[in-house]
């Protein structure tokens, strides 16, 4: 942005022009009474254009004094104090009315009044007084001068203010418009002017020309200022005034010469200004009724609403507003006019009005806003929403700031309660458990509710559409579309034009394709969506349905089921089993009492029987008696009864009545048997005393069962009867049985009977539990031991024989076993000489013919000492190999029984190394693989080569057997997680069939020179030794022999089952 740009360069041009033609005006006006100043006009602008420009302007008013001071011919010094001295006066008024608030548009006489006190009075003087210490400073005046000099400098500086600054005020801010106050204002300030002008120029004056020409000076600036205030009207009609004027004259036959054209002028400018004034007036007047009329109207219109309406100037002060602001602010209108937000509100608040109102005065459109206040009268927050709307002119100049707030606590409030409404339905319909969905207008599933994935296993994805549900609902095309048409008829909007609400009883798979029987509700939420309700009736169906067959099944038991009153003992309901075994009919029955079947009880028992129920001492009631038929015969009951006293019906009793008959003859066979049996049988009771006990227990123990009856089970089994030894085992283990309900079975002890002698007896006790796992009885055997000991101690004795000649036998095996190792060990050591033999003779061979090359270049004197090194360094080379193998041979029958950490290859290695020139021999290639590098295992190396050899030895046997044109033998290093694994596998044709159940037996072999011994000991050795296990199987190729072996110590023994065939 440019520092200077050309409105700024207009602006500060228009402050210099103004102040000096105020300055050179009020020079005028001083050379017209004898160089006086009585009027000086610059202190009234410079106060005004402070007023409406700010402190700072104070600058370009000492600049503007300044300069005018230079051009005018002063000298510096002087100029500067004087543009000094003339400024103090404006800032002094300026400070002043600003610290009482002063409005600047003077909407009152008031404000005038405050004007002339604060701004032309006491500025003045001050000023004056100032003023005049410079001017004794610069021109060295006497006190008497001084005197004369501050009377005529505050006259001049007052009356500058008095008649400038407000009408320099007034046109600045009420150029579009005046109310009639300030109408008149205006009209006394003309007048005023005018008076004081006229009675100037009538002085006596030296010269007639100057007072002519300065009366016509005036004049047509009083014309000039009329025209530019009153637009063209007023210079027509002072143009028509200048006319008449002139006619008359011209009409009286006078000569029109200067002075007369010159008092003319004064006259008629005075005649100009009344009338131009008195008909603005009257048009101000007849306007103001108008606009009074219409403002009352529109007065009345923005009070009526309930919203706060306010005006505010450029100046953000308040020009107007409604009573809901003044109620709002707790202030009236008038109070509140010329005020700014700074004088209504507190300081933060103010700001943020301030920067919002800035804010829509920069964007120069409408602003809405939502703020949170506290209400001033209520005390309470309130929330607004705020619209600022920028006014302007015409011209397209800002005129105003119109602002509108509206309470919408209530809405906010009600809006905050409708969504915690809504939450709280939501979280209702999410925790109720009643399946419930809500759909669109078109059958979109909009909602389910976790009760309706709970009971028919649907997530909202499966179900995004009713007709989704269906298909999943209803998987029978058919029945599907049958449900659909129905659906869409219950959609309807006719359904719902007498209820919003519709039932249907339905029938749906759930996702487990289980069906659910649904009362289905729907209600309308609004136009377009339906609230589905989606009772799971199964359970009540299935309720309903059991209760009928409850009925139908108490009416066909084939129990007897009595229902009699409780007060007159009449029988209301009997079922058919009873009405057949007693023989009587309904009818019959109806008029009979229960103790005319119960030959047992009178009527004074059978009260006493059933008087706990009537006082609610008791639930029912169990008892067995005997119930006469209608042809006299009995037959044993056991009869359930209880009493039921509904809310809305008399009481009455239930009596449940099963025939014992059957239990009571078997109840006799039961004790037949019981005498029969050899065993004390016996019982006790939930309160742990002894209810029964056999007569066995005098046969057995020879105790009287009298004796114990009726006593705790825990003093019998603490007596001395019990033996010391036993009885700890016998308490913990009852104890436990009334803790857990554990059964006791078996538990030996010994008991000492009436003769004083310990028997052995074996207790088995079984808890009876009722359904809520509550003690009712436990039941007991005890049966002798005492011939079963005998035998069991003739059992330990045959049995300690047994052991000692079982001992003897598996030494005199082991013996054998360890003599076929060592026999195996021979025939291996045979057959590991034979390789050692292969072994040696090719290198025997190499030495001898380098020996005898090394003799014949000897005799013929072609050897040299080169020759003979390299014969001596081969010769070397064939003897460390054959070195290499007699340690190899060493370490193959060390005899190491300590399983040790080794790696599986480095054994494979050393062991097929031996065997290199044997299968070379027998045109074999030999083949190892190993899976994983470095495969370690816990095992005795020297044990492992001999399986090795011996697996490789029959491999090699049988392919020489089956004459192969090329033998192979595959050996393969394998792993898994706990076991190293080798493989042997040839081409040799494989197992006969015939060979496998006798494969790892002693001294069987296929071989016409065999021993039978290497695979019997290949696998005791893997086993037994090495806690492995060896497999054997047949493949496309021949014969395969799987070794494992531990990875980690101390492996338990790992079997194989083996297969039985090939």
């Amino acid at each position: 942005m440019k520092l200077f740009n050309t409105r700024f360069c207009l602006d500060i041009l228009s402050i210099f022009g103004l102040y000096f033609f105020f300055v050179k005006l009020s020079d005028l006006f001083a050379g017209t009474f004898a160089n006086q100043e009585m009027i000086w006009f610059p202190s009234g602008f410079a106060l005004a254009y402070m007023l409406i420009r700010g402190a700072s302007s104070a600058v370009l008013i000492v600049c503007s004094a300044f300069v005018t001071h230079i051009v005018s011919g002063a000298d510096i010094i002087p100029s500067l104090f004087w543009a000094l001295g003339n400024t103090l006066e404006p800032l002094l008024g300026l400070a002043l009315l600003r610290r009482i608030n002063f409005d600047p548009r003077l909407v009152d006489i008031k404000s005038y009044y405050v004007l002339l006190i604060f701004g032309a009075g006491v500025a003045s003087i001050c000023a004056a007084s100032l003023n005049i210490l410079v001017w004794i400073v610069l021109n060295g005046l006497t006190l008497e001068e001084y005197g004369a000099w501050a009377s005529s400098t505050w006259l001049s500086h007052t009356l500058g203010i008095m008649l400038l600054t407000p009408l320099i005020l007034i046109f600045y801010y009420q150029r579009h418009g005046f109310t009639l106050k300030q109408r008149k204002l205006e009209f006394v300030l003309f007048l005023l002017l005018t008076l004081i002008l006229e009675r100037l120029s009538a002085f006596s004056l030296t010269q007639h020309w100057q007072t002519a020409q300065f009366e016509s000076f005036w004049m047509f600036l009083l014309m000039i200022f009329t025209a530019l205030r009153l637009g063209r009207h007023g210079v027509s009609i002072g143009l028509l005034i200048i006319v008449l004027s002139c006619g008359l004259r011209v009409e009286s036959h006078h000569p029109i010469d200067l002075s007369y054209l010159d008092f003319w002028l004064h006259h008629m400018a005075l005649v100009i200004c009344s009338m131009t004034l008195a008909i603005a007036l009257y048009e101000q007047r007849f306007t103001e009724k108008k606009f009074d009329s219409e403002a009352i109207k529109y007065k009345t219109l923005v009070n009526m609403l309930p919203d706060m309406v306010w005006l505010k100037d450029p100046q953000l002060n308040y020009l107007a507003c409604n009573q809901a602001f003044e109620r709002f602010l707790q202030n009236s209108c008038d109070s509140i006019i010329g005020k700014n937000d700074h004088a209504l509100f507190e300081k933060w608040l103010a700001d943020h009005y301030r920067e919002s109102d800035q804010r829509t005065l920069t964007m120069r459109e409408p602003l809405f806003l939502q703020e949170q206040l506290q209400h001033r009268e209520q005390g309470d927050e309130r929330h607004l929403e705020i619209v600022k709307t920028p006014i302007f002119g015409t011209d397209g100049k800002l005129i105003s700031l119109l602002g509108v707030a509206r309470d919408v606590t209530d809405f906010v409030n009600t809006s905050n309660e409708l969504k915690a409404s809504e939450a709280r339905a939501h979280a209702i319909i999410e925790a109720t458990p009643v399946p419930m969905a809500l759909s669109g207008d078109r059958g979109r599933i909009l909602y389910v509710n976790p009760a309706f994935k709970r009971t028919f296993g649907y997530d909202p994805s499966d179900v995004q559409t009713v007709d989704d549900w269906w298909a999943r609902a209803i998987p029978d095309e058919a029945k599907r579309q049958e449900a659909i048409g129905k659906w869409r008829n219950l959609l309807n909007r006719t359904e719902f034009e007498h209820s919003d609400v519709i039932d249907r009883e339905i029938s749906i798979k759930d996702k487990s394709a289980a069906t659910h029987q649904v009362l289905l509700t729907v209600s309308r939420v609004n136009r377009n969506d339906c609230l589905m309700v989606l009772f799971d009736i199964t359970e009540h169906k299935r309720l309903r349905k059991n209760n009928s067959r409850f009925y139908r099944s108490i009416a066909a038991s084939i129990n007897e089921i009595y229902i009699f009153e409780a007060e007159s003992l009449r029988f209301s309901f009997v079922n058919a089993g009873a009405l057949a075994n007693l023989g009587y009919s309904m009818a019959e029955l109806k008029k009979i009492t229960p103790l005319d079947i119960k030959p047992a009880y009178s009527l004074t028992d059978f009260n006493r029987l059933i008087e706990p129920l009537k006082r609610h001492e008791k639930p029912g009631q169990l008892f067995e008696t005997v119930h006469r038929r209608k042809d006299g015969s009995l037959y044993d009951v056991e009869v359930h009864l209880q009493l039921f006293e509904p809310i809305d019906e008399p009481p009455y009793f239930l009596a449940i009545v099963l025939d014992i008959t059957e239990m009571k003859q078997l109840e006799a066979k039961m004790s037949t048997l019981v005498d029969a049996v050899n065993a004390i049988i016996w019982s006790i009771d939930a309160d742990l005393r002894i209810d029964y006990v056999s007569q066995q227990a005098l046969q057995i123990l020879g105790f009287d069962t009298t004796a114990i009856i009726g006593k705790p089970i825990i003093s019998v089994l603490e007596s001395d009867r019990f033996h010391a030894a036993e009885r700890p085992v016998l308490l913990k283990a009852f104890q436990e049985l009334l803790e857990k309900h554990v059964p006791i079975k078996n538990l030996e002890h010994r008991i000492k009977d009436a003769n004083d002698q310990w028997k052995w007896m074996a207790v088995s006790m079984t808890p009876i539990l009722d359904a809520n796992h509550a003690l009712q009885k436990i039941v007991g055997v005890v049966h002798d031991l005492s011939l079963q000991k005998r035998a069991e101690e003739q059992l330990r004795s045959l049995n300690s024989e047994l052991d000692r000649r079982v001992r003897q036998e598996v030494f005199a095996n082991r013996k054998k076993d360890l003599l076929l190792q060592q026999q195996n060990r021979m025939a291996a050591l045979g057959e590991m000489i034979g390789n050692i033999a292969h072994q040696w003779r090719q290198p025997l061979n190499a030495l001898a013919i380098i020996l005898m090359d090394l003799e014949d270049a000897f005799v013929h004197g072609e050897a040299t000492a080169e020759t003979i090194r390299h014969s001596i360094d081969r010769s070397n080379e064939l003897l460390s190999k054959m070195s290499s193998t007699i340690d190899d041979f060493r370490n193959f029958f060390k005899n190491d029984k300590t399983l040790e950490k080794t790696e599986i290859s480095q054994v494979v290695t050393e062991t097929l190394g031996l065997l290199e020139a044997t299968l070379t021999l027998s045109h074999i290639q030999l083949h190892v693989t190993e899976k994983i590098p470095g495969i370690t295992g816990y095992i005795h190396a020297g044990e492992l080569s001999q399986a090795i050899l011996c697996l490789i030895n029959n491999a090699k046997d049988q392919i020489v057997k089956k004459q192969m044109v090329q033998g192979l033998i595959y050996v393969e290093i394998d792993t898994d997680d706990d076991w190293c694994i080798i493989r042997v596998e040839d081409n040799g044709g494989g197992i006969a069939e015939h060979d496998w159940p006798k494969l790892f037996d002693p001294y069987f072999t296929t071989k016409p020179q065999g021993s039978g011994l290497g695979l019997y000991i290949t696998k005791l050795t893997v086993e037994q030794s090495m806690h492995g296990s060896v497999l054997v199987e047949n493949t496309d190729l021949g014969a395969r022999f799987s070794l494992f072996l531990p990875k980690h110590p101390n492996m338990e023994l790992f079997r194989w089952t083996e297969p039985n065939n090939p």
